[in-house]
């Protein structure tokens, strides 16, 4: 052995140990280049047909749901993809509109962080066929202000759902308003004379016992029960005033708009709210009314107002009813597709 010795350090003369040259290293990586694709491409191809499994598994369950809730109903639905959401919609055929949390035909304005308006629940469809999931708010197209990010969609619905023009909005919501304040066409549990005040006077407060009676309020209505929970259909001829703290469970069909005039305690609706409706009355107001002003969800001092979208209290309160008073709300499901 040939040895140097530097500073006191040996050397081996004959250790001729080198790296590896920038060609062999290139050559290196295109030959892993080339094993990685011939791997990658079968990869991608069963993910692909794992997609298609699954989105063929969705549509098939979709269509046997489909028609289930037709025979159910004795109604039309129908499929249909909604490629924004990337998502698959069975729908009530004569409308092809989902309801929402808050739908309001004169417009909304959104102005209070302390809000909450959600079309959240749980999956799939009620026993009746009502989604559990559902818009935040509908309103015609441009008719919203305020901040748009207060509204929550349900899993595969949007936050704001656009419902077209006035005239499309109005034939959307198919509730037959006018048979209801001019034709007589219900007979109520409790109603109520014009301009009735629930918190000043007992005999205007709204039944608390259980059950969801139709109640009738005729022009404005005063709601301020304290902490009562009320269930129900309520149907107000024009404006409907919070006051103060309440706490309401099932459908309210409000011909004019929603004033929150509370000050203390909190507003909290489960079910389904629609706001406007005098606007599908002949002239579109009632007589002695102006017509509806836009819903205005802005803040009152400490309240929070919460409209929650809730399929079984909506289920509940509509129970009594079908075409043509109140057509079936919306049979809807949306199931996102696999891969979206």
């Amino acid at each position: 052995m040939d040895y140097l010795t530097t500073r006191g350090i040996t050397w081996n003369r004959n250790d001729h140990r080198r790296g590896y040259t920038l060609l062999e290293t290139l050559l290196a990586m295109v030959v892993l280049g080339i094993i990685v694709g011939s791997v990658s491409a079968p990869l991608r191809g069963l993910a692909l047909r794992s997609r298609l499994s699954r989105s063929t598994t969705t549509v098939s369950s979709d269509l046997a749901r489909a028609f289930s809730l037709a025979e159910r109903s004795q109604r039309p639905v129908r499929l249909r993809c909604d490629e924004a959401q990337s998502a698959l919609v069975i729908e009530d055929r004569d409308s092809g509109i989902v309801l929402a949390a808050v739908t309001a035909l004169a417009g909304v304005t959104l102005g209070s962080s302390r809000d909450q308006i959600s079309g959240a629940g749980g999956a799939g469809l009620t026993s009746a066929g009502y989604p559990r999931r559902a818009p935040a708010v509908s309103v015609p197209d441009g008719l919203v202000s305020g901040d748009p990010t207060i509204p929550r969609g349900g899993p595969g619905n949007p936050d704001i759902q656009y419902l077209g023009s006035g005239s499309d909005a109005l034939a959307a919501v198919n509730v037959d308003w006018n048979a209801i304040v001019n034709g007589g066409a219900l007979v109520p549990d409790a109603e109520f004379a014009a301009n009735s005040d629930g918190g000043a006077d007992p005999a205007y407060r709204l039944p608390t016992g259980g059950g969801f009676p139709v109640i009738y309020a005729h022009g404005n209505y005063t709601f301020d029960q304290g902490s009562s929970v009320v269930t129900g259909l309520l149907i107000v001829e024009n404006d409907l005033i919070l006051d103060k703290q309440i706490e309401f469970q099932g459908v309210m069909l409000v011909g004019g708009t929603i004033i929150d005039t509370a000050h203390v305690g909190d507003a909290q609706v489960h079910g389904s709210v629609i706001t406007g409706l005098n606007l599908k009355l002949p002239g579109g107001a009632l007589p002695g009314y102006p017509p509806p002003a836009p819903l205005m969800l802005g803040n009152t001092g400490t309240t929070g107002r919460q409209f929650m979208w809730d399929a079984n209290a909506v289920q509940q309160a509509m129970a009594r009813f079908g075409p043509p008073l109140v057509r079936r709300i919306r049979s809807t499901r949306s199931d996102n597709l696999p891969g979206s």
